[in-house]
């Protein structure tokens, strides 16, 4: 955060609570999975972050099972899933392809 370390390790925890907050927005399975894999996405970058800002290796293997985790998480949602685009529809990038 622009090489203001304080500032990066603060923002982790509204990064965080905010992620958070996504598990308890929808109720369907498929999206949950989704949301999980976005926790996991942001789990992953912070452990990324502190592991290269604080020089602790072991904190990028954690980024690296958070990876594979979200990953897996994205792998439940399209098998539970009956329409991927609804499932997918959160995304801003993928509401831009929508066909009428």
């Amino acid at each position: 955060m622009l090489g203001i370390l304080p500032l990066s390790y603060a923002l982790i925890v509204p990064t965080v609570l905010t992620g958070l907050l996504l598990l308890y927005i929808e109720k369907r399975p498929p999206i949950i999975f989704i949301n999980l894999a976005i926790n996991a996405w942001i789990f992953m970058n912070c452990l990324w972050m502190l592991g290269d800002t604080l020089g602790r290796p072991s904190l990028l293997y954690g980024a690296r099972v958070s990876l594979v985790m979200g990953l897996i998480f994205i792998a439940f949602a399209v098998a539970l899933s009956k329409d991927l685009r609804d499932t997918f529809s959160h995304f801003k990038r993928f509401r831009l392809f929508k066909t009428k």
